[in-house]
């Protein structure tokens, strides 16, 4: 009886353990994320790729908006062709 109760507490650890592990595992570079609580301590999620990225990568894509059609001072067409 008290070899069945060791093997039960025995496998209850060691799948805690285990889920413990997988819980805790932080996404490296290049890997997907959502939120920068997702990757690893040393990275940041960028949200526009959805990819952990290192705060200081060369290579960082910047989520910007993106840039004007025309500039502030181009003509206004009167006739605007809606169909």
């Amino acid at each position: 009886m008290k070899r069945t109760v060791r093997f039960i507490v025995a496998s209850f650890a060691l799948a805690a353990l285990a889920a413990l592990g997988i819980a805790s595992c932080k996404q490296g570079e290049g890997e997907r994320c959502q939120v920068d609580a997702d990757c690893a301590a040393d990275l940041t999620c960028n949200t526009g790729e959805g990819v952990c990225r290192s705060s200081n990568s060369d290579n960082q894509v910047i989520d910007a908006s993106p840039l004007p059609d025309a500039s502030p001072d181009a003509p206004v067409i009167d006739a605007i062709d809606a169909m």
